[in-house]
């Protein structure tokens, strides 16, 4: 919840109270169970994971990467998950040449709403919308990018993209979905929020202040 987040975060306030949260899983309907992962772009750092008392639960030394590819999620279809500088969350799904596009398809579990409007995508949680904007799909061809027009699809709740258009099944299709707002947001150091808002179109208007650099992008 946002509005738990701001007081456990808000100077001199006591640590003390209940956190609201809401977690939701997104499935991958008929997908391969097993695909092979593969980790790019690794840092220099690493993790360590101590969970509970049985040493089977523990990890060390594990590497952390940017990207994290999943081949063959489905057949001729991969997945690429990473984060960009300003540490935003994004997927790409990756359709190879004569791959089937329609077979990709999200169930989402655990939610309250799903809804399409204006082209995006919003999730509906107990502690607000996860919104994930109109996909941008693409195929490199002869060296230049060309847009895919591509749009969600919604099936009670399921998701699936669709191209009025057609596209190249020659050449690998590019599809981007993009998540620009959830229940959570911050700099890279200190912040806290003092006020929020929205407006009639769905926009959020948060206002606060932060001790380092804001991601704007």
């Amino acid at each position: 919840s946002p509005d738990d987040f701001a007081k456990i975060q808000h100077p001199g306030h006591e640590s003390e109270g209940t956190i609201h949260g809401h977690a939701f899983k997104e499935e991958f309907v008929g997908a391969n169970s097993n695909p092979v992962l593969k980790g790019e772009n690794s840092f220099p750092d690493y993790a360590n994971y101590y969970l509970g008392n049985d040493p089977q639960h523990w990890a060390s030394g594990v590497k952390i990467f940017s990207r994290v590819n999943y081949s063959e999620v489905y057949d001729g279809i991969d997945l690429a998950v990473y984060t960009k500088k300003n540490q935003q969350l994004e997927y790409d799904w990756i359709v190879n040449p004569n791959a089937d596009a329609s077979k990709i398809k999200i169930k989402y579990n655990g939610v309250e709403e799903l809804r399409i409007a204006n082209k995006e995508l919003r999730i509906k949680t107990s502690v607000g919308d996860v919104i994930e904007e109109k996909p941008f799909a693409y195929q490199e061809i002869n060296g230049f990018k060309k847009e895919v027009k591509c749009n969600f699809v919604l099936n009670h709740d399921e998701i699936s993209f669709e191209f009025a258009e057609g596209y190249d099944k020659n050449f690998p299709l590019i599809i981007d979905p993009n998540i620009v707002f959830s229940s959570y947001t911050g700099s890279t150091a200190d912040n806290w929020g003092y006020t929020a808002t929205y407006d009639l179109q769905g926009n959020m208007y948060i206002g606060g202040y932060v001790n380092a650099n804001y991601p704007t992008n």
